[in-house]
């Protein structure tokens, strides 16, 4: 039972919100792309935080306690955030704050 309780949490907390912000739905089709939407909205929210868990899910696993994880990436992103937004900050930011990553990286 333990391993559903996160899944049917899940689960409860978009029919909770659903119930209190959605609109009202005229249709299934209305209902399935609102959720289609929500789910997209969901994930790409969360995949930082993801993608950031993976990682140290292996370094715990190695027994390599590492917390400083949590420093560096606000450090990057504000250094990142320095740069003039629009299309030069591809090219210009994302670089940067990738050399950053990896500096750190291998100094820690």
């Amino acid at each position: 039972m333990r391993r559903f309780a996160l899944p049917l949490l899940l689960v409860a907390e978009i029919a909770l919100f659903t119930l209190v912000s959605a609109p009202h739905f005229q249709s299934l089709a209305g209902a399935a792309g609102y959720f289609q939407n929500y789910l997209g909205d969901l994930l790409a929210q969360s995949a930082p935080v993801l993608l950031l868990s993976a990682g140290m899910t292996c370094v715990l696993m190695t027994a390599g306690i590492d917390l400083s994880v949590g420093s560096m990436v606000a450090l990057i992103a504000c250094v990142m955030s320095s740069f003039q937004t629009g299309p030069g900050f591809w090219w210009t930011a994302v670089p940067v704050g990738f050399a950053l990553a990896v500096t750190l990286g291998l100094a820690n």
